[in-house]
């Protein structure tokens, strides 16, 4: 309601006025603005759409600071290609990942971003890298250079990850990945071992020697088992269960924890390493002469 004017009259008593009809009119148009204002503001289909169009100018908002040079703005991105790799290595870890694969990770990307140094392209950031120079001067030139299929998909898979973090995250607006295939697989058959390459294998350690014994109950569990070797060095003197015929493997790939049967011969042969083994301060089963930790190296 528009508030009235009061008048009064000779003798000082108090009169209302109304306000011109314009001034009602005007009143009420502008009333009616600010509630249909209102209602969309509240409107659940409104809501929505916000919502909608909200994310998805969030996934293509690029991460950039504008800059003063010489009067002219510039737009240049806030920040450089180590440090959205420090970025998404940290996601990495937050996420729980191995450590050798976050340093597949390092390793991968570092070895993508050389290649296109020795190109002569532009790589302080990511998003400079374009879907042809990854081609080009990535993929072509591995295969100028004999890498095998499996290498350069290796590398691809790990550059591919990190772009998928980089688009999700919002550094990048557009990413090169997207239509970049991998390279097609030769199914070539794996040769395996023969009896006797076997046989001969096992007769080369010296049994006589601690690490001879070690290496012979070594290969004999990686025959038996077919466990990884980044597996075998991760496991401890608790993980073998001799009642049940069973070793734990508690440092598998993904995390994941299995057991793995081991029949009489093996059994045998692991109590004897054990037993001269002994003792020690550390829990992990093969060890070096130094009764340490054996790596993967060794």
């Amino acid at each position: 309601m528009a508030e009235l004017a009061d008048a009064h009259d000779s003798k000082g008593a108090s009169l209302f006025r109304w306000p011109n009809r314009k001034y009602i009119a005007d009143s009420i148009a502008l009333e009616s603005a600010f509630l249909l204002r209102e209602f969309n503001a509240i409107s659940p289909c409104a809501c929505v759409q916000s919502k909608e169009e909200d994310a998805v100018q969030r996934r293509r908002r690029p991460r950039y600071i504008q800059l003063k040079d010489a009067g002219q703005a510039q737009l240049q991105y806030a920040e450089d290609f180590d440090t959205l790799l420090h970025l998404f290595l940290r996601d990495c870890k937050i996420r729980n990942l191995s450590p050798r694969t976050i340093e597949y990770y390092r390793r991968e990307i570092k070895k993508f971003r050389r290649y296109l140094d020795e190109a002569g392209r532009n790589t302080h950031h990511p998003s400079d890298i374009t879907e042809k120079q990854i081609k080009e001067d990535v993929i072509l030139r591995m295969m100028e250079d004999k890498a095998a299929e499996t290498t350069i998909n290796t590398m691809l898979r790990a550059v591919r990850t990190f772009y998928s973090f980089l688009e999700r995250e919002s550094f990048i607006l557009r990413n090169p990945f997207d239509n970049v295939k991998y390279v097609k697989e030769k199914k070539a058959i794996i040769q395996t071992f023969t009896r006797d390459q076997l046989q001969a294998i096992l007769r080369q350690p010296d049994l006589r020697t601690f690490t001879g014994l070690r290496d012979y109950t070594i290969m004999l569990f990686l025959v038996e088992t077919g466990v990884r070797v980044s597996e075998l060095v991760g496991i401890t003197v608790r993980d073998v269960h001799f009642k049940e015929n069973q070793v734990r493997i508690s440092q598998g790939k993904g995390y994941k924890e299995r057991l793995v049967p081991m029949q009489a011969l093996m059994k045998r042969q692991l109590h004897k390493y054990m037993t001269i083994r002994g003792g020690l301060k550390t829990d992990v089963l093969f060890v070096n002469v130094d009764n340490e930790p054996l790596s993967i190296r060794q």
